[in-house]
């Protein structure tokens, strides 16, 4: 995998509004351009964007240079403590803070204004105005899934990153 088949995946997310961040365990999810609900895998039915980014390694939500939301808020309490059950959504620092950043966006959301790749697979993306997220892979297991980009609304191939970059 190299630098531009990165930046060629991540390329159809300039110019969509990012709509909604969220987890299941601790993977993160984040939503970009139109939302749309589609029939959920085990019944019922989710909202969804247009596209859709999976993490499963160290990121950051940053605002004029304040980290708003990062990777180890999933594993703490808003109080500092360390929660048995971290993975049940709605007790840690992330869930707080994703709520107040979906409420947010759901009035206003920024939209990408770029994408930028590094040479490990890492990236970040520049919204208009004042949020960044950066993304970026830290371990040598080139086996481990470290993110996806997708369409969750069209039965689309995934591009998935989980390799060094060549």
């Amino acid at each position: 995998m190299n630098i531009q088949s990165i930046q060629q995946a991540l390329a159809p997310l300039v110019g969509l509004p990012f709509r909604h961040i969220g987890r299941a365990t601790n993977l993160l999810w984040l939503h970009f351009g139109d939302l749309h609900e589609v029939p959920r895998w085990r019944g019922g039915t989710k909202v969804v964007g247009d596209w859709a980014v999976h993490v499963q390694c160290p990121w950051r939500l940053i605002q004029r240079g304040q980290i708003l939301v990062g990777y180890h808020d999933f594993y703490y309490t808003p109080d500092g403590d360390t929660p048995e059950d971290w993975d049940v959504v709605g007790k840690t620092r992330f869930d707080i803070a994703a709520s107040t950043i979906c409420a947010e966006f759901a009035k206003t959301p920024p939209v990408v204004a770029s994408v930028q790749v590094d040479d490990v697979g890492g990236f970040s993306v520049h919204f208009i105005g004042e949020f960044r997220l950066d993304v970026f892979p830290d371990e040598s297991d080139d086996t481990s899934e470290h993110w996806r980009i997708f369409q969750p609304s069209v039965d689309s191939k995934h591009f998935v990153f989980h390799e060094t970059v060549a």
